[in-house]
């Protein structure tokens, strides 16, 4: 919706104009966007009014444009080049974006209007009223937002950057605290003169909306000179359902009529069937597991394969069995290892029928497409086991720490969707015995927004449920013994199996299904332990990003990789089941990310079948928000906050320190005072830099401490030389000086800048414009009598560095022929830090061009000829 200024609204309709005080504009008559559910200051946004759907639809006496033109003048929307916005009334916060806004001049305002409509019509079916308003040249623009997915406070908000001279910046984060910021927000425009004050300015903006009880997204734009809000939507919430509340009251018995066909589970089954092998394990590691139910005779196998039937006997084994809940597995003994992830799994069945159904329509199928009809294909059936969560726990011989992702509902959640990350020490475990509630193991959790998760509903089918606040936010696996149980067992499988496993869990489970509130259910090896690679956190919206959310979007991805535009990112967040725990979708995706070098984001866990596939297939995969991928080295020696050698404590992490004092700590501290102003220089955004300045301004006083300066020996100081020398305020910016004596080249023809005759001074307001000291640069050749000495001198401002690079060519003497050598330098800064590169290489002969790079401090290099 667009925000609402505190002013009337000027509104187009099929009767003519009708200019309405803001509490009298309704949803009605304009459209949610022209609503806004709060009053901002009328300089936060641009001029627009409103063009309703019927004014478009309707012959107006006279035609629309004289209303338009009138309808410019009261609003103040200036007739020359203007933006039409879709305005849909249904349009909520979940649809914005799926219809167009064009930008035109004012001649081909009333066209515009009609095309845009006509393809909304092909979107939507209500009724699309519009937005015209100023438009503005854009130096940058994004969204800024305290929408529950993004923020757990509603106080936090993150700032989005999408486009900035060509390039993005990274999520800026900023917090308002009316303790700290006050509750006056001035009512003024939205000055922002540099792009490092954005996020400081649209505080302003998060102070105000703060007040009120809701959350919201906001669009903005900046012209270089001021910021204006020009979309707010309202984040509204949907019930949800609390994951504890979808298990059911009660568990039926388990049946107790001899079955004809089905047989239950034997040892001999669970030496043969690679699943039930899986629960052997389980029960030797001393969990009692639920009784497994075996379909192996081939015949019938064969009669459903071959002629879709299936035989009464087996009919009446599934009656008894769908009493309670029943799964279907695929398994079997000589099945290829390239096929035995992802067979044919049912969801619940409730009922004979049912079953036979899924066994007819999507077991045969399915094994008859992968080729496995002649093959031992073998049916591994057990009750449904209600549970509130479920967590993938992987572990490495040898490794200490056992990583577990849980989410609420099912496992396949974690295929593809976000999920709490928790790491578990098991340093000082006993991996001989069983785990006991004397194990307590050190836990470190990354907890993150759930929106959704997959569980039963009413009738047995595994789908899409929005998560309840505070559920959303809140830890999948409240239990510390819990986790630290998981992570015990799943380091005795690792142990026993001398390789590395990834384990499933059930999570409070329902008590009648079973007596463990956490069972192992099935665990594989995984392909590779290789390190997965971090999604970063810029978002570049030029770059070409494709979703998969159903099969139309699998589909329509598949027709736009041969297109013109290069599809840099898929992002995958399946709600289809159909693709959810579809083998066959995961490697197809990643065959087709791997021919066309398209990077695949993944929001699920690593641990899961999906990102196996995804790797095999030869994709690059990416991880969003990846937690304790791999364990983090670091040497620093470097000074540090006094707290901090605390917290990384708190956090598990092992360290060294030493203490400094006396000179020591003085020399620290001026390094450290260097360090800190070079972040200040690196700061992109206002925000960083105000958090920088606080790290100079710390470091100053504990140097003025360490040198028994106080406090107010330092502000006379300042204040002397504020008195003598003046301050910053000006920003004069000295660029060269001239001292005329009696020696020396004649005088420049340029007039002296002395006292009150100084010409007027150019003012200079772009960053790119500001003069710099040219780089010195000087090779010197020096031919001694026995060797050849290179010199190469550069001398550059420090805040220019960030990539220079530098050859230069010569020869060596030799008994037989001279030897040519290319020397190259690259210098390079990050933070505090300069890195030096030095490589000799070997030209093949003397009469190749000669080549000498030059200086370029954007990380290319160019060079030229020198003969």
């Amino acid at each position: 919706m667009v925000l609402r200024p505190n002013r009337s609204v000027v509104i187009v309709t099929e009767l003519g104009l009708n200019e309405l005080a803001p509490e009298g504009v309704t949803t009605e008559s304009t459209g949610q966007k022209a609503v806004g559910l709060l009053t901002v200051p009328r300089s936060w946004t641009l001029p627009f009014f409103v063009v309703s759907d019927e004014a478009l639809t309707r012959s107006l006496p006279g035609g629309l444009k004289p209303l338009l033109d009138e309808a410019a003048v009261r609003s103040g929307v200036s007739p020359a080049e203007v933006m039409v916005r879709s305005n849909g009334i249904q349009e909520g916060l979940d649809e914005r974006g799926a219809l167009a806004s064009l930008h035109c001049s004012w001649s081909e305002v009333e066209q515009t209007l009609g095309n845009l409509r006509a393809k909304a019509l092909e979107v939507t079916t209500s009724p699309t009223h519009w937005i015209v308003q100023n438009h503005v040249t854009i130096h940058a623009q994004g969204q800024m937002s305290n929408e529950r997915r993004v923020r757990y406070e509603k106080r936090d908000w993150a700032i989005e950057i999408e486009a900035l001279n060509g390039k993005s910046a990274d999520q800026i984060s900023i917090a308002v605290r009316r303790w700290r910021d006050g509750q006056d927000v001035t009512e003024t425009p939205l000055v922002c003169e540099t792009a490092l004050k954005i996020s400081l300015v649209l505080k302003r903006v998060a102070m105000w909306a703060v007040q009120d009880s809701r959350r919201f997204l906001f669009e903005w734009v900046w012209d270089g000179s001021v910021i204006r809000l020009v979309q707010m939507d309202l984040a509204t919430t949907s019930g949800g359902e609390n994951p504890k509340d979808l298990l059911p009251p009660s568990v039926s018995p388990l049946p107790h009529e001899p079955l004809k066909v089905v047989s239950v589970a034997t040892a001999e089954h669970k030496k043969q069937l690679r699943k039930l092998a899986n629960a052997a394990l389980y029960e030797e590691l001393a969990y009692s597991m639920p009784p497994f139910y075996v379909l192996d005779q081939q015949d019938e196998i064969r009669r459903i394969l071959r002629d879709g039937k299936i035989s009464p006997e087996l009919l009446l084994d599934l009656e008894a069995l769908t009493r309670r809940p029943l799964v279907l597995r695929t398994d079997g003994g000589d099945l290829p290892p390239d096929k035995r992830e992802m067979l044919p799994r049912s969801e619940e069945l409730r009922g004979a029928n049912a079953a036979a159904r899924w066994l007819v329509e999507s077991f045969r199928p399915t094994i008859l497409k992968l080729g496995l009809a002649d093959s031992s294909v073998a049916l591994i059936g057990h009750h449904f086991i209600p549970s509130v969560a479920s967590a993938w726990a992987g572990a490495e011989p040898g490794k200490r720490w056992v990583r577990i992702e849980a989410l609420w509902g099912i496992p396949e959640s974690l295929y593809w969707h976000s999920h709490d990350t928790f790491e578990v020490d098991t340093e000082k475990a006993d991996l001989t015995s069983p785990f006991s509630k004397e194990c307590d193991y050190p836990i470190r959790h990354r907890e993150r927004f759930k929106g959704t998760f997959i569980a039963p509903n009413a009738d047995g089918a595994w789908i899409h449920h929005e998560t309840k606040q505070p559920f959303d936010w809140s830890p999948t696996i409240s239990s510390q013994q819990w986790l630290c149980e998981i992570a015990h067992t799943t380091r005795r499988i690792c142990q026993r199996l001398q390789t590395a496993v990834e384990v499933m869990w059930f999570v409070d489970n329902h008590a009648d299904a079973t007596s463990h509130r956490v069972l192992p259910w099935y665990h594989s090896i995984p392909d590779n332990t290789d390190v997965p690679v971090r999604a970063p956190r810029k978002k570049i919206k030029s770059s070409q990003e494709r979703y998969i959310r159903n099969r139309q979007d699998w589909t329509e991805l598949q027709e736009a990789v041969t297109g013109a535009v290069p599809i840099e990112r898929i992002i995958v967040e399946p709600h289809d089941p159909e693709l959810i725990r579809n083998l066959t979708f995961a490697e197809e995706l990643g065959s087709l990310a791997a021919r066309y070098r398209i990077v695949v984001v993944l929001a699920g866990g690593i641990l899961s079948h999906a990102y196996h596939a995804l790797r095999r297939a030869g994709a690059s995969v990416e991880c969003i928000d990846l937690f304790g991928a791999t364990e983090d080295k670091a040497e620093y020696n470097k000074l540090v906050r006094d707290k901090i050698p605390a917290q990384i404590a708190d956090r598990g992490e092992h360290f060294e320190m030493v203490r400094l004092k006396d000179e020591a700590l003085v020399t620290a501290l001026r390094r450290k005072l260097l360090e800190e102003a070079l972040e200040a220089l690196d700061a992109s955004t206002g925000t960083d830099l105000v958090g920088e300045l606080a790290d100079v301004q710390e470091v100053v006083k504990a140097i003025a401490k360490a040198i028994q300066v106080n406090p107010q020996q330092l502000e006379e100081e300042r204040l002397r030389k504020l008195k003598k020398r003046g301050g910053f305020d000006e920003g004069f910016m000295l660029l060269r000086t001239a001292s005329p004596h009696s020696l020396g080249r004649s005088a420049s023809p340029e007039p002296p800048i002395t006292g009150s005759e100084s010409p007027s001074v150019r003012t200079i307001s772009d960053p790119a414009d500001v003069p710099q000291k040219a780089v010195y640069k000087k090779p010197d050749h020096r031919n001694l009598s026995h060797s050849t000495e290179e010199l190469l001198v550069v001398e550059t401002e420090l805040n220019r560095l960030g990539t220079l690079v530098e050859s230069i060519n010569f020869e060596l003497p030799s008994n037989v022929d001279p030897q040519q050598y290319t020397s190259l330098i690259e210098l390079s800064r990050i933070g505090g830090e300069l890195r030096a590169a030095v490589r000799l290489r070997s030209r093949r002969t003397s009469s190749e061009n000669d080549t000498q790079m030059t200086f370029n401090f954007d990380g290319s290099a160019t060079t030229r000829n020198r003969k």
